[in-house]
């Protein structure tokens, strides 16, 4: 169980999908041994544990991180394992810092630390079951009409095909732009390569993962920066001395909020890029320049206009794949959480 093995239909009907290995319990007491999934969905038992688990149990885990990242846009933890500084804290019950690290990050509702607590609990036996998860406060809480939430995820799904649509008719101008300089003919989306036809690139998986939000326009910020322009890049994207201003339909995957002062922002960043065996060197002002393999991205540190001694973190690619690079931008945004600032929810977080 894991967020990209649930979809919607075009009514917004929940389906679950990738049962490749799912099994067939026929009793509470069928134990399983396949250690199998991703590491950061996988409960505690299964992982190098010769005397099985209970695969139901196992679930509820799975399904406990899956509510943590839909209510928080981020996982509770990096892995299932006790150098972790996340997962050390749910292993030792010490819930109180785990939260007080996550609430930095994004709001949660005394009801809900007390619901996921009770779902991420490492002892399986301890683990909350579906049928008292149904009786939980937070369960009972209140929630919309049918009606509302159609309508709401309608709008969402509305401004995703936007964004989507202006990234194909970029991707295609791109494209045409290609071609027009080395002389070879375009493709029409869409159109099928011949089944003979060599690809144009070897096979790879890209594991996406969106966070879509509603954009704001974002003014320059008056934090003095200093330093001159990058010479290596024409790409005016990065020469830009702030964040643009953002259309209201447009959405940055690659920019957060944080308080966090601007120095220790960007030490975060390089600890975590070389870490990751990546290379950074420090530009003039608030800046670092990040090379990750075919990757080049900038970090720079803005003032928030609207909000004192509260930051802009922004990430732009210099060169290489974009859908790498958002993968990339993703991973270090989940070691950054801790310095990661989300907006207070004031309505009820399980309203949807």
């Amino acid at each position: 169980m894991k967020p990209e093995n649930l979809l919607l239909d075009d009514q917004f009907a929940l389906k679950i999908a990738d049962f490749g290995f799912s099994n067939v319990v026929c009793s509470a007491h069928n134990l399983m041994f396949t250690e199998c999934g991703t590491p950061g969905y996988m409960a505690p038992e299964m992982i190098r544990n010769p005397k099985g688990y209970d695969g139901m149990k196992a679930d509820v885990w799975a399904c406990g991180v899956i509510l943590f990242i839909m209510l928080a846009g981020f996982p509770p933890f990096q892995k299932p394992d006790m150098s972790d500084w996340w997962f050390n804290k749910l292993v030792n019950g010490k819930h109180a810092l785990f939260w007080q690290a996550h609430s930095r990050s994004a709001y949660f509702s005394d009801q809900t630390k007390d619901f996921i607590n009770k779902i991420l609990n490492p002892d399986p036996e301890k683990r909350i079951s579906i049928a008292d998860m149904k009786k939980h406060p937070w369960w009972k809480g209140t929630t919309i009409t049918n009606v509302a939430l159609i309508s709401e995820l309608n709008r969402r799904k509305t401004t995703v095909d936007t964004v989507k649509s202006k990234e194909k008719e970029k991707k295609k101008k791109e494209k045409e732009k290609e071609c027009a300089l080395t002389g070879t003919t375009v493709r029409s989306l869409g159109e099928k390569e011949s089944d003979d036809e060599l690809p144009a690139s070897p096979p790879n998986f890209t594991f996406k993962h969106h966070v879509y939000t509603v954009a704001e326009p974002v003014v320059t910020g008056d934090l003095d920066f200093g330093g001159e322009e990058e010479e290596e890049t024409s790409s005016s994207e990065t020469k830009e001395k702030g964040p643009e201003v953002l259309d209201e339909t447009m959405i940055r995957y690659t920019r957060f909020n944080s308080t966090v002062a601007p120095s220790k922002i960007l030490e975060r960043v390089g600890e975590v890029a070389t870490t990751m065996g990546s290379k950074y060197a420090k530009k003039d002002g608030f800046k670092l320049r990040v090379e990750s393999g075919p990757l080049t991205f900038f970090v720079q540190v803005f003032a928030d206009p609207k909000i004192e001694a509260q930051y802009i973190v922004d990430f732009r690619k210099q060169k290489g794949s974009g859908p790498e690079f958002r993968s990339l931008y993703q991973e270090i945004r989940a070691h950054l959480a801790d310095i990661i600032l989300q907006p207070k929810k004031v309505e009820s977080e399980n309203s949807l």
